[in-house]
């Protein structure tokens, strides 16, 4: 096991291009202040540039506030250039109707994102940890998942990466301790009514009772199937060249009769790649909506539709079923001279 700067180093090695420019997610709290300073104190080694972007989520008044000045503080006090944004979550928590943690996730990479553009950097670097890794896997798994859900975060996809991702949270505490660094602290994470606080203060503890190895065993357990996942994805990308048509509004076309040619396990994951190119995510969509799309294929009859979250509905026509926002008065005009 090498030390936390030595683990960071191997990291950012292979996520992080010479000449690039990197946001970092800091919120203030101890995770996001160690990967600032870490990405801060190695900028130079491998060749790239930072950028602090840093959302206020608003939810805790003065607290709140004083954690934004606390970032914009960090951002002078090492020469970094910082985007602090202000967004109401609880307001956008009635639009986006999830949890506030959940809205707040979405808001916060939204804003991120934002910054990515505008700021014309590459990456995005957040400071998950292997104990947050620990309390997603455990959180899925209570609420019913699948295997990309068991098999947690990736430490780097898109333009997101983890440099954390297999640093525990007694590492982190150490390098700021070491370091005397300060960071806010957010009493928010110790109240009962959120499922992860209960996961990292319950019921993590109780498992460890059973198995004092139980965390690097679930970690080691989500690696393996993290490879199995990037595999079968990999799989129904290439499927899905080869068995989808897309219109120029959005639409997606999948070939009915090739479809049903492809294992149970490939179909499911075909219909969620449809719907997540034409809602733009799979937010609300759960098992229940992709066994019924399912049976649009299994029990075809032209001219059969269902209705799926987000404005989307999913329709038999020709040889396809098509998936297009159910705001269109119709399908693409290409279906309609498919033969129906």
């Amino acid at each position: 096991m090498g030390s936390l700067v030595d683990k960071v180093k191997k990291n950012i090695s292979r996520m992080i291009s010479p000449g690039e420019k990197v946001v970092v997610g800091v919120s203030g709290g101890p995770d996001s202040v160690a990967l600032l300073h870490l990405l801060n104190g190695l900028k130079e080694e491998f060749s790239f540039s930072l950028i602090l972007a840093h959302l206020n989520h608003m939810a805790r008044g003065k607290d709140s506030d004083q954690d934004a000045d606390f970032v914009a503080c960090l951002g002078e006090d090492l020469d970094i250039e910082a985007f602090i944004e202000s967004v109401p979550v609880s307001k956008k928590q009635k639009e986006l109707k999830t949890s506030f943690q959940e809205t707040a996730r979405v808001v916060r990479y939204e804003f991120m994102e934002r910054v990515l553009k505008k700021s014309g950097a590459g990456k995005i670097a957040v400071g998950h940890t292997a104990d947050d890794q620990v309390e997603t896997v455990l959180m899925n798994l209570l609420r019913g998942t699948g295997l990309k859900g068991l098999a947690g975060m990736p430490s780097d996809r898109g333009a997101v990466i983890r440099p954390l991702l297999d640093c525990s949270r007694f590492e982190v505490e150490g390098y700021l301790k070491k370091n005397k660094l300060a960071y806010r602290k957010d009493d928010s994470n110790t109240e009962a009514k959120y499922l992860r606080n209960r996961i990292r203060l319950q019921l993590v503890p109780e498992l460890e009772i059973y198995n004092p190895r139980f965390k690097s065993n679930l970690i080691e357990t989500a690696r393996i199937l993290r490879t199995t996942e990037r595999y079968l994805e990999n799989r129904v990308t290439h499927l899905f060249r080869e068995m989808a048509d897309t219109d120029e509004d959005g639409s997606v076309l999948l070939k009915h009769r090739e479809f049903h040619d492809q294992d149970p396990a490939i179909q499911n994951r075909l219909i969620r790649h449809a719907i997540l190119i034409v809602k733009g995510d799979l937010r609300r969509v759960s098992a229940r909506h992709i066994h019924e799309v399912s049976s649009l294929f299994s029990q075809y009859r032209s001219g059969k539709e269902i209705h799926l979250p987000g404005g989307l509905k999913a329709i038999c026509r020709g040889n396809y079923v098509v998936f297009f926002n159910k705001t269109q008065s119709k399908p693409p005009n290409i279906l309609m001279n498919d033969g129906t």
